[in-house]
C-alpha cells in the first residue's frame, strides 16, 4: 500500500519489542500511519530512505531522563512507539511549533490542505496517545506516535478498555461539513475540548438528524458553501423548529452572502481559519446565551 504512495523511497521497518499490541481503530490507526509515510516522502521529494521503528517506553521517565518529544503530554504507563524518520531538509523551530495546527502547512498551493497532521493528532489523541515531532534542519525529521500498550499484555498500562466513560453532562455539538478532513479534524480538536460531536456531510443530512432523531444537540456549527443544502438554507430550516438550537457558522467563503442575513439567521459568524480555544470560547458562549430564559 505506502510502497505507492512513496515513490522510490526506501522504507525500512526496524521493531524493537516484543509486545506490540495496542487497541484501537484499525483503520484510523493506518490513515496515521499513512500519512506520515506521505509527509516524509515529500520531505525527501519522493527519494531517500524512511525508518520505522517499533519501540516501547514506560512513562514518566526517570528524573535524571530528558522526555522524549511528546512524551510530557501523556500520563503515567506503557506505551508503544512508532517513530518515522525521514532524512530530508529538516523543519525550522517555528515550523516544528506548528505543525499540527489546522490549515497549517509548508506545502506549495494545491498540494496540501494543511489538516493532515491534524488529523493524525486527533486520532491518536482519541486513542490515548499523542504525536511528537523532532527536526533540526539539514538533518530530517522524527514523527513518534505514542498508544498506550494493550492492558492484556501489561497489567499496569493505560488502555481504552479501562479508560473513563464520557461524561454524560459534556454538551452534544452537531458539526456540518462536506469536506472529510475538515469534519475529522474539528471533530477531534472539539472532542478534546468537551464536546459530544455528531457529524453531517451536508445540510440535508444534518437536516434528517434534527428532525428524525431523538437525540437534541446543544449548537450547530455548519460550513457556508455544501452540496445538497448550504448553511444559510440548513438555518432557515432549524429557525422553523418549535424549540431550534442555536447555530453557528463557520465559513472561509463569507462574502459569497449577505452579510445581514447571516446576522439574521446565526448566533455568531466565525471566518476560516480560526484558533480551536476561540471557536470553543464562542460555541460556548452561544450555548450559555441559549440557556438563559427569554424577556
Amino acid at each position: 500500500m505506502s510502497a505507492g504512495l512513496t515513490r522510490e523511497c526506501e522504507i525500512v521497518a526496524i521493531c524493537r519489542v516484543d509486545k506490540d499490541v495496542v487497541e484501537g481503530d484499525p483503520t484510523q490507526l493506518q490513515q496515521v500511519l499513512v500519512n506520515l509515510l506521505i509527509n516524509a516522502a515529500d520531505a525527501m521529494q519522493g527519494k531517500g530512505r524512511i525508518e520505522i521503528i517499533i519501540d516501547e517506553i514506560t512513562l514518566p521517565v526517570g528524573v535524571d531522563e530528558a522526555a522524549p518529544p511528546g512524551a510530557t503530554q501523556l500520563g503515567s504507563g506503557r506505551f508503544l512507539t512508532v517513530a518515522v524518520r525521514d532524512f530530508g531538509p529538516g523543519m525550522a523551530p517555528d515550523v516544528v511549533d506548528r505543525v499540527f495546527e489546522p490549515f497549517f502547512t509548508t506545502k506549495s498551493v494545491g498540494r496540501g490542505t494543511g489538516l493532515g497532521l491534524s488529523v493524525a493528532q486527533g486520532i491518536t489523541s482519541h486513542h490515548g496517545g499523542h504525536i511528537g515531532l523532532s527536526s533540526v534542519v539539514g538533518q530530517g525529521a522524527c514523527f513518534c506516535v505514542y498508544l498506550p500498550a494493550s492492558a492484556d499484555d501489561d497489567a499496569s498500562a493505560r488502555s481504552l478498555a479501562t479508560a473513563p466513560a464520557p461524561d454524560p453532562g459534556r454538551r452534544e455539538l452537531l458539526f456540518v461539513d462536506d469536506d472529510q478532513l475538515v469534519r475529522q479534524s474539528w471533530s477531534a480538536l472539539l472532542e478534546r475540548k468537551g464536546w459530544n460531536v455528531t457529524r453531517a456531510r451536508d445540510g440535508e443530512e444534518a437536516w434528517s438528524y434534527l428532525v428524525q432523531s431523538s437525540q437534541r444537540w446543544d449548537v450547530v456549527l455548519t460550513d457556508l458553501s455544501m452540496p445538497r443544502l448550504d448553511g444559510v438554507g440548513l438555518g432557515q430550516r432549524i429557525r422553523s423548529m418549535d424549540q431550534p438550537p442555536p447555530v453557528v457558522l463557520l465559513s472561509g467563503n463569507l462574502d459569497e452572502a449577505d452579510g445581514q442575513l447571516l446576522k439574521d439567521l446565526f448566533a455568531a459568524v466565525l471566518r476560516k481559519p480560526v484558533e480551536p480555544s476561540d471557536l470553543d470560547a464562542v460555541l460556548n458562549e452561544v450555548v450559555r446565551r441559549a440557556a438563559q430564559p427569554g424577556p
